[in-house]
């Protein structure tokens, strides 16, 4: 498995498994009633925060290879 294949089991996991996960111990409509909060905010502020991070790191990364390409479409190939 290639490291950018690691980043995207790791990344499904925590961005998606985990907030399913919780979603089923509460119930479907459990975080919907007035004055409940079942949901520890410290946690969904740090699962904000990576997912943010990620996201700043991805459009980089995807804007690096972008140029890239653009220099290497615009080289001599001789």
């Amino acid at each position: 498995m290639t490291g950018c294949s690691m980043v995207l089991v790791l990344a499904t996991g925590v961005f998606g498994l985990i907030p399913a996960w919780r979603a089923a111990r509460f119930g479907a409509f459990g975080s919907l009633r007035p004055g409940e909060t079942p949901h520890r905010p410290r946690l969904r502020s740090l699962l904000v925060v990576a997912e943010l991070a990620l996201a700043v790191v991805l459009v980089v990364s995807a804007s690096l290879l972008v140029r890239t390409l653009w220099n290497l479409s615009r080289a001599d190939p001789v």
